[in-house]
């Protein structure tokens, strides 16, 4: 039987003596003696006392009646520490473990009172719980300071909450007093109950005038209408809206003045209910800019100049419709480039070298440049480039405003050239021909009078006729001169005219009157033709009649002219040997009769085409000879103008192309055997349409998969013989659409098909596109495919021998990564580490590696020769031979370490020995921290170690031996480099596939420099975060070059 008596603790260090009473008066009241007593009044003090970590341990205590005796048994709720038990094993008879609360194992004292034949009543059991229970003074004292404690801390807590609270609120209203917003807090019944000083002056008005007032006040009247529906309806909704620019929301001021504003509401739960607070920003200034910098937009998009703008390297940053209308450049194809795409490299190189040293010195240029259009043509533009500068008045863009003048230099090159073809043409023509003023003075003369007059031209210009011509001659053409400018109309005559050789020839004479915009005579022009061989130059005509004549008829086709009723007004002689057709016969009948074609008498006959607007025809089309014979014609219908332009009727122009009609159908036949011999394939060849229905399946494919002909033509290719995914769970829906879609990128591809009867089959398939013949456009696929199933098989096969070679090599990895060090071999020695090891293939020639030396500690890193397979054999003789080197050299010599290992592995290949092929070994970087951490040795076999401190590289050299390699002395010695180490000290340890790594622009390596230079970009960085860094850029080097070596980098900072 169990009798629970309490537990007991020793809260505290000032009730110590008063509990150890308790203890010795239950002892005594127990039996024991007084020495029994003392020890178990001890054993308590020493283990319930408060111990350093301000808890205590509670004891329950309890008797317990056993048939040889009473017990006093101790439950202890936790484990103690071996001293605590020890001294308990001391005194009490057993212990015993027990369950506690929290799972963990507590344990029970057990001491046999002593035999005093004591009674267990249940009045000596309650004093005893009476003891155990009642505090002493000295407790009552204590806990009524505790209490006194925290009340006092109590109420300083409440005045440092009233003291922040009174600043919080001080600080509230120096924000919503400060805010650039002017503030309005506003309530259910739209009444403002807050304004802050800049909501005064926004609106004009004093607080006091608006505290108290409805919010409508201040809308404006025609926005009033429902706003009080609004306020309800967001109280309602109760959440944060936000109206901006875009809302189009004014406000009214005190001076009735329309402002715009941006408007935030925010809900706000106060004790007196919600209410809103409404954040108001005058932004009207801002919306007239923005209206102001649309107008401009507005004005340089609609502008019809060119307006291009660029950065200060010369990459356009915008164009305008113009410059995309003047250069046929979209926008999208020169943002980011140099307008130098424009360049034609017409404009001298000196222009453009003005022109950038003016524009960069500030100054604004203006030229003329000779530019490209996209479609190749040059066109001249009038530009003027300005540059831009910033608020710090620093030139950061130039835009160039550029007017197309193409038009205008052709316009005065034409009127040049104009002048000069005038020019040429006066003086070319056979007629004299001049211009005088009302004076009768010559302005213009051509080369015809200078040699009637016998001087040159520049002599007479300026000379009246009495100047030039003998006074008889002068009268009458003043005379004439005379009747001409009093004339409303042109004069004509004829007259005589003596040249200086004597030679007389006889002119007709026209004289036009010059007049200026009042209808004043100013001057008159006189043309005068040499009309004395005039019969001559009727003959010529004639001639010239005769020779279009002779042409029309040398025609190699035949040609005949219809006029607008259809009727045939001219043919020539081919027409006739054609058509077999006399020239009478034809002439003056309608074009049907003789030599019509199935279009006549239709909309398409070629004559009413060109009555409706067509300008010119091609067709072929059959006709019928006289003899009954048909012959196909290429016939060209064109338009007979007349010389004014009016539409007389058409000229048709025959070709014979029977020859070529005949020999496409002979193409047709050839095509006709060429499908035979496609259905006759001994391979699959099929067709499809660009939604992937088969429209041809040879009798090759039909024999091959089951399929007939009326069983597959027009059904999509995937779900007859195409599954939907192979066995593999390819998706083959999807590779159909992405070959249709591309077929240039799945010239030849291979997939699991499915034959009728459901077996599957591999087909190695060639595609190409077929385009239409009228359009050119892509229509459709032509596949030709062949039986790969065997040849599929036996890939497998060798996949699968693959695969077993592959998964001894990543067997081989997971060996190769268990020996290398864990994280907690770092954590104890250094605040911060990482390890970056990355083998170029599953297994590598990189080895990491620590050791506990002595009561110091070696991290090492090193590079084998070779890498896969090869390396990671080097890796596990370099981890054996370091282990070895440990054991066989005093701890601290690391010279003598590195030495060893040297020994071991040279001797462990034989290459200790001359002669021999292998010549293998590694490059290792070894540090050794001493046992008070406060220094740390290097040593470095052709592997030097990096130090960075506050953003300084330091490279500490190794020495320029491997270790272990044939050509390398037995005896090689390596040198210690003593490294103070410090907080915040970084090393790092890199194997050498990082410097020699290929990549960038000029494929150059990866080197120390730009190493040294990453460690800088990243000191400021957390530490744990380098390692990734700069593999990352080292993988961004590296771009698509081939990873050439295996990649290492130990990086150790110091606690």
């Amino acid at each position: 039987m169990t009798h629970h008596l309490g537990s007991f603790a020793i809260d505290a260090v000032e009730t110590f003596n008063a509990s150890r009473k308790k203890i010795l008066r239950l002892a005594q009241a127990l039996g024991f003696d007084a020495i029994d007593a003392g020890r178990l009044a001890s054993i308590f003090s020493e283990i319930t006392r408060p111990h350093s970590g301000g808890g205590s341990v509670r004891v329950a205590l309890s008797l317990v009646v056993e048939s040889q005796g009473t017990v006093l048994a101790l439950r202890f709720p936790h484990p103690l520490s071996g001293p605590s038990q020890a001294l308990l094993s001391r005194f009490f008879d057993a212990l015993e473990p027990m369950p506690s609360e929290g799972g963990l194992a507590g344990f029970e004292a057990r001491k046999r009172l002593p035999p005093t034949g004591l009674a267990l009543t249940e009045p000596f059991l309650d004093e005893l719980r009476e003891l155990l229970s009642t505090p002493s003074r000295e407790e009552l004292l204590l806990a009524l300071k505790h209490k006194n404690a925290a009340l006092e801390r109590e109420v300083a807590e409440r005045r440092l909450a009233e003291e922040a609270l009174r600043r919080s609120e001080s600080r509230i209203q120096a924000v919503l007093e400060g805010t650039p917003d002017a503030l309005l807090m506003v309530d259910a019944d739209g009444t403002m109950t807050y304004a802050n000083s800049q909501a005064e002056k926004t609106f004009g008005y004093g607080r006091q005038e608006l505290l108290g007032q409805p919010i409508a006040m201040l809308v404006p009247e025609a926005q009033r209408p429902g706003h009080d529906a609004r306020v309800r309806h967001f109280f309602a909704e109760d959440r944060t809206r936000e109206m901006g620019m875009a809302a189009n929301l004014y406000a009214r001021t005190k001076d009735g003045r329309r402002i715009a504003i941006d408007l935030k509401l925010s809900p706000l739960h106060t004790e007196t209910g919600r209410q809103v607070i409404a954040s108001i920003r005058d932004i009207t200034e801002q919306k007239q800019a923005l209206e102001s910098i649309r107008q401009l937009s507005l004005v340089v998009e609609q502008s019809p100049a060119s307006v291009v703008i660029t950065d200060r390297a010369g990459r356009i940053e915008y164009v305008n419709p113009a410059f995309t209308l003047a250069t046929g450049y979209a926008r999208e194809e020169v943002l980011g480039r140099n307008p130098r795409i424009l360049k034609s490299g017409q404009t001298p190189s000196e222009v453009h070298e003005a022109l950038w040293s003016t524009i960069t010195a500030g100054n604004i240029w203006r030229g003329l440049l000779i530019n490209r259009r996209k479609g190749g043509e040059n066109f001249w533009e009038q530009t003027a480039i300005a540059p831009i500068s910033n608020l710090d008045g620093v030139v950061s863009h130039f835009v160039a405003i550029k007017e197309d003048i193409t038009d205008r230099i052709r316009y005065e090159e034409e009127i040049k050239r104009q002048r000069t073809l005038l020019d040429t043409l006066i003086n070319a023509l056979p007629l004299v021909i001049y211009a005088k003023d009302a004076n009768g003075a010559y302005q213009v003369v051509n080369d015809s009078l200078a040699a009637l007059v016998g001087l040159p031209r520049e002599a007479v210009v300026g000379r009246t006729a009495y100047d030039v011509f003998p006074k008889a001659t002068a009268d009458a053409i003043h005379q004439a001169d005379a009747l001409a400018l009093k004339s409303e109309q042109p004069t004509y005559a004829e007259d005589w005219r003596t040249y200086p050789d004597g030679r007389r020839a006889i002119f007709h004479m026209t004289r036009v009157p010059l007049r200026n915009e009042i209808g004043q005579a100013i001057g008159l022009v006189g043309a005068f033709l040499d009309v004395t061989e005039s019969k001559e130059a009727e003959m010529a005509i004639r001639c010239a009649q005769a020779e279009m004549t002779q042409i029309f008829n040398s025609a190699a086709g035949g040609m005949r002219v219809i006029d607008r009723d259809g009727t045939v007004v001219k043919v020539n002689d081919a027409f006739v040997a054609m058509t077999g057709y006399s020239r009478e016969t034809v002439v003056g009948k309608r074009c049907h009769e003789y030599f019509g074609s199935q279009d006549c008498h239709s909309r398409a006959c070629p004559l009413a085409r060109i009555l409706d607007g067509k300008e010119r025809l091609e067709l072929t089309v059959p006709k019928k000879r006289k003899d009954g014979t048909t012959i196909y014609c290429d016939v060209g219908v064109t338009r007979h103008l007349s010389p004014d332009g009016e539409l007389l009727g058409i000229i048709e122009d025959f070709r014979d192309v029977t020859a070529r009609v005949e020999a496409q159908r002979r193409i047709h036949e050839s095509e006709v055997k060429y499908r035979e011999l496609v259905e006759r394939a001994k391979s699959i060849i099929l067709k499809l349409d660009l939604d992937g229905n088969i429209t041809f399946f040879n009798e090759y494919a039909q024999a091959f998969f089951g399929f007939g002909a009326q069983e597959i033509l027009g059904r999509p290719i995937v779900g007859t013989i195409v599954p939907e995914s192979e066995s593999g769970g390819r998706d083959l829906r999807q590779m159909i659409r992405a070959i249709i879609c591309d077929p240039v990128a799945y010239e030849r591809n291979e997939n699991e098909n499915v034959c009728k009867d459901g077996s599957r089959v591999w087909i190695s398939w060639t595609n190409q596109i077929s385009l239409d013949e009228a359009t050119g456009e892509p229509c459709g696929l032509l596949c030709i495919g062949l039986d790969a199933t065997e040849r599929k098989k036996a890939q497998d096969a060798l996949g699968d021998a693959m695969e077993v070679i592959s998964g001894s090599i990543r067997y081989a990895s997971r060996i190769q990564r268990a020996i290398l060090p864990q994280p907690e071999d770092f954590e104890a020695l250094f605040a911060r580490h990482f390890v970056v090891w990355s083998p170029r293939d599953v297994v590598g020639g990189d080895i990491y590696w620590h050791a506990k030396w002595g009561e110091g500690h070696v991290f090492v890193l090193g590079d084998c020769t070779g890498h896969g397979v090869p390396g990671a054999f080097m890796t596990l003789i370099a981890a054996g031979a370091l282990s070895r080197a440990i054991g066989e050299v005093a701890p601290g010599r690391a010279g003598q370490l590195m030495q060893r290992a040297h020994q071991i592995i040279q001797t462990s290949l034989n290459q200790h020995l001359d002669g021999g092929e292998s010549d293998d070994g590694m490059e290792l970087g070894m540090c050794y921290v001493a046992p008070d951490r406060q220094s740390m040795l290097f040593v470095g076999a052709r592997f030097p170690l990096f130090l960075e401190a506050d953003g300084d590289i330091i490279e500490i050299k190794s020495d320029k031996k491997g270790i272990g390699y044939r050509g390398i002395a037995y005896d090689q010695e390596y040198h210690e480099h003593l490294v103070p180490l410090r907080p915040g000290l970084r090393l790092y340890l890199v194997s050498d596939g990082l410097f020699d790594q290929v990549g960038g622009e000029r494929r150059r390596g990866f080197g120390k420099n730009r190493f040294k230079d990453c460690l800088r970009a990243i000191a400021g960085e957390p530490f744990d975060q380098h390692g990734a860094r700069l593999f990352a850029a080292l993988q961004a080097f590296q771009g698509d070059e081939i990873r050439r070596d295996d990649v290492s980098i130990m990086g150790l900072e110091c606690c």
